[in-house]
């Protein structure tokens, strides 16, 4: 994952934000029926969390991807 340093990514908060990004791309999949084109700003709006909170936790929707389909590997 692209995450920015300095971060704690062990802290509740970043956690549940963490989840509720994961939680928005799976609706967004699924709503969708794909991933291969989902924006920045498609995430955002469905994870309600502001800009620049997705960007302390990632680079952009493909860091974001890369994640999601580690997170789906996992499950």
């Amino acid at each position: 994952m692209s995450r920015r340093s300095g971060r704690n990514t062990k802290d509740r908060r970043y956690m549940k934000t963490e989840k509720k990004i994961i939680n928005a791309v799976n609706a967004l999949v699924r709503r969708f029926n794909c991933k291969l084109y989902l924006p920045n700003s498609k995430i955002i709006r469905e994870a309600q969390i502001d800009r620049s909170t997705f960007a302390d936790h990632y680079n952009n929707a493909d860091d974001m991807l890369s994640a999601y389909e580690r997170e789906v590997m996992v499950r």
